[in-house]
């Protein structure tokens, strides 16, 4: 029984609906129950009273939501006979960068298997959430810095997906907080990501994960100076997993690098 740490229940009604006519998102059962009948018959005049028993039947229907299990699986299913071009990248998938890359377009359906990891960027911008207090007159524009990360942390969260070889093809996802269904901390680990190629990075191309979060970025000034002071904190550091020095460049992706539109995320 598969494990569901994101659903977009959403974008999966979409997809079947391409492939079906319509969507059956929910399913009906026609039901019948029995139950005692009696007829009284009561005349007044003698005081009498005459009962008939039997059965009578009751039918009903019941309409149950399907469980994104089934919604998935059927999913699966129809794009297998429908023959609809998926691509499989196993965890041990060795990638040639220039033949892959030249074989993905916008658009494709994509399965990975691979490591899940908080990006880099995130994992800084949680940090600097907890001590914000302790920075008022250490960072420009202090309050306008502390709302735009309290802003960018709340819709969404960025993901590395890591398959076989971290240093070649990168590929990064933004996440609906709405829609995961674990804590945070669980996206650290082995997964199957299904969803569709939303950018594939040109060699001029970069995704500044500052940026990247629904039009709303911070200025790499403000940036910077939190770089700063995050690296004057080595136990930060070692505790995160974020290697130091520490530069804009490393909150960058860059070519090799493909960008996912995810739609579930299980194990």
């Amino acid at each position: 029984m598969r494990n569901y740490l994101y659903f977009d229940r959403k974008k999966v009604e979409r997809y079947l609906s391409s492939l079906e006519e319509g969507i059956i998102s929910q399913k009906k059962e026609l039901k019948e129950v029995r139950k005692p009948k009696i007829e009284g018959k009561i005349n007044a005049k003698v005081a009498s009273l005459s009962i008939e028993k039997g059965y009578e039947t009751h039918s009903f229907q019941e309409i149950r939501e399907l469980p994104d299990t089934s919604l998935f699986e059927r999913l699966e299913k129809l794009l297998k006979k429908s023959k609809t071009s998926v691509i499989n990248l196993p965890a041990d998938t060795n990638i040639k960068t220039s033949v892959f890359l030249g074989n993905v377009k916008r658009g494709d359906l994509i399965h990975i298997t691979g490591l899940v990891e908080l990006s880099i960027f995130d994992r800084l911008m949680n940090y600097i959430k907890t001590i914000m207090p302790t920075m008022k007159g250490r960072v420009d524009s202090f309050e306008k810095s502390s709302q735009l990360i309290t802003t960018m942390l709340s819709d969404s969260i960025s993901i590395n997906i890591i398959v076989n070889n971290p240093n070649d093809v990168s590929f990064i996802a933004r996440v609906n907080k709405s829609t995961l269904e674990c804590q945070i901390e669980e996206l650290n680990d082995e997964y199957e990501i299904f969803g569709r190629v939303k950018r594939v990075l040109k060699r001029s191309e970069k995704i500044q994960l500052y940026n990247m979060k629904g039009g709303i970025s911070l200025p790499e000034t403000i940036v910077t100076q939190f770089l700063g002071i995050f690296m004057k904190n080595p136990a930060a550091s070692l505790m995160l997993g974020i290697p130091t020095p520490l530069s804009l460049g490393k909150l960058e992706i860059k070519y090799p690098a493909i960008e996912i539109e995810p739609v579930v995320i299980y194990w």
